[in-house]
């Protein structure tokens, strides 16, 4: 099952889709669809909407307060000993696990690069439950998404103000997502885990159920490595979540692409589904690495050569919410051409790189805190 630590990289072909085209935000780029998806999403967005914006307000007050105490605590030089005390606060916190990997500006969105204050990332991740993520593709879990961001957006800026206390720089992100850039690059090289044939962050305790946040920031603590915990090449042998995928959009067939190699999602097929069934996410509720654990998954397959729950109802069956029918493995609802193409999406490019007409962002309701986030 071994192959590459993190995933495959041209270095030089990073850096000319970097000189070509910066990354920016989606919703910059996409900022029309991002509130189209945001307005299909109403049934779980209101009435979570205070507690997710409650913790982004109460984690922007945290830092807010610490940036006025001007570092009061006693500034810890040491990597090693910062390293220690800022985990710790991490597992008080409840966050899940937290990683450091380097400032890259090639992952890093165009609109956040004002704000960068130092040459680290601290990944910080709060693994969701595993009963809500099991009614996959449900509104109730779809709530769940929305109150978890809030819930680590809370509790990341507990470590954020534990560094500012110690007379480090820390840039927070504005927005609930809790993204500055592409949180899946950082969370890999930072050994946390690997990129998924669903295109999501596959970790070895929960696979992809689970919310992430960066932060920026000068602090000297150690920076971690990619690691191969195997998952390129079960998702070469496994190919659920493709199977499974309600529009066809996760493709079997690696490529590079912008310097990684990466099976590329089709987002003018995943975005319209998203948008219009309840979030949809049946590629994260179908995969064996989020309903089993990695290690489970890794053992069966060594002992039997097959992939756990694969072409079982256990794992691959789901209900559709917009028919009611309960999917077996491997079957999938049809899905319209006006569903697929709404008229809200005529138009959509997925190929476009640079903000788009209009060019607000739905973030961009979002008081952005970073003028009180720097130590």
């Amino acid at each position: 099952m071994l192959r590459t630590p993190g995933i495959e990289r041209d270095r030089a072909a990073e850096d000319a889709a970097f000189a070509q085209s910066p990354i920016h935000d989606f919703e910059h780029v996409f900022g029309d669809a991002a509130i189209w998806g945001f307005s299909n999403q109403w049934k779980a967005l209101l009435p979570t909407a205070p507690r997710m914006f409650g913790g982004v307000r109460r984690g922007h007050q945290r830092v807010a307060r610490a940036l006025r105490r001007a570092g009061a605590g006693a500034r810890v030089d040491d990597p090693t000993e910062l390293d220690r005390l800022i985990r710790q606060v991490a597992r008080d916190a409840g966050l899940s696990a937290i990683g450091v990997a380097p400032y890259d500006e090639r992952y890093w969105f165009e609109e956040d690069r004002p704000q960068v204050v130092g040459d680290r990332v601290v990944v910080l991740i709060l693994e969701q439950g595993w009963e809500a993520t099991q009614e996959i593709p449900n509104y109730h879990y779809e709530k769940s998404e929305f109150i978890a961001y809030g819930e680590l957006h809370e509790r990341a800026c507990r470590v954020a103000e534990a560094l500012m206390d110690h007379g480090y720089k820390v840039a927070v992100p504005g927005n609930p997502s809790g993204g500055q850039g592409i949180n899946i690059h950082f969370a890999i090289e930072a050994g946390l885990g690997q990129l998924g044939l669903n295109g999501q962050l596959l970790t070895p305790f929960a696979g992809s159920r689970l919310r992430m946040m960066t932060l920026n920031t000068d602090a000297p603590l150690p920076i971690g490595a990619p690691v191969d915990y195997g998952v390129t090449g079960l998702c070469e042998q496994c190919g659920v979540c493709a199977r499974n995928c309600p529009s066809g959009a996760i493709r079997l067939r690696a490529a590079m692409h912008r310097g990684v190699r990466k099976w590329k999602i089709s987002t003018e097929r995943c975005l319209p589904v998203v948008s219009q069934a309840d979030g949809c996410a049946v590629c994260m509720r179908v995969c064996p690495v989020q309903k089993y654990g990695l290690q489970t998954v890794l053992d069966h397959y060594a002992e039997t050569g097959e992939v756990l729950g694969k072409g079982t109802d256990e794992l691959e069956a789901y209900q559709w919410p917009l028919d009611g029918r309960v999917y077996a493995a491997g079957d999938r609802p049809r899905l319209t051409k006006s569903f697929m193409n709404p008229r809200a999406l005529w138009g959509f490019d997925a190929s476009r790189q640079t903000p788009g007409r209009g060019g607000a962002a739905a973030s961009d309701l979002i008081p952005d805190p970073n003028g009180a986030a720097h130590g």
